[in-house]
């Protein structure tokens, strides 16, 4: 009976050992259980918080690129706008140009033209000038022609000529050794 006493004894304890061991580690399983559940927890938190702020990030992306491409159809619109008034520029400059040519050009026939009837009436009036003219020192030269008797001294404007009989003078004022012819512009007698 011991005997079998002992072994009930060595079953408890072995058994009691046994249990003490399984409790001990389903003690530490629960233990390492919690942690994993609570490193679950913390991942689940983390992922919630991570998604959070990628759903944020895209958020603002997608923000910023309306924002961006708001600023470029602006941008677009300005530009296209500046085009629209450069051509309009052009366009006026071109006319305004063309216009600035037409009024020279016509300007420099109008002046040729009267430069071309200006040197005609010159050059009539001249010619006729220069034909009066010398109709006049013709008639002037007939008129004036001095016989003289005798070869004379004469001054005109305090200098001396020798003039022989028949020379013509021209001068304003003639004095003769025997009388004097005062003589006016060209040679005319007064």
């Amino acid at each position: 009976m011991r005997a079998i006493l002992l072994i009930v004894l060595l079953h408890l304890a072995i058994a009691q050992q046994s249990e003490e061991e399984v409790d001990r580690r389903m003690s530490r399983l629960e233990a390492r259980i919690q942690q994993l559940e609570q490193a679950v927890q913390s991942c689940n938190v983390a992922s919630s918080m991570v998604r959070d702020f990628n759903q944020l990030h895209l958020e603002l992306l997608d923000r910023d690129a309306r924002a961006v491409e708001s600023q470029l159809l602006e941008m677009r619109q300005l530009v296209q706008s500046a085009l629209g008034d450069v051509s309009a520029t052009e366009e006026r400059i071109a006319s305004a140009n063309l216009a600035t040519e037409e009024r020279l050009a016509s300007n420099v026939v109008r002046q040729i033209e009267n430069m071309t009837s200006l040197i005609t009436e010159l050059t009539a009036n001249l010619t006729s000038q220069m034909e009066e003219q010398k109709e006049r020192i013709n008639d002037l030269e007939q008129k004036t022609t001095v016989k003289l008797r005798y070869s004379s001294t004469i001054v005109a404007n305090n200098e001396q000529y020798w003039i022989s009989n028949r020379k013509s003078v021209g001068s304003s004022g003639v004095f003769v050794s025997q009388g004097w012819v005062k003589l006016g512009h060209y040679g005319n007698p007064c």
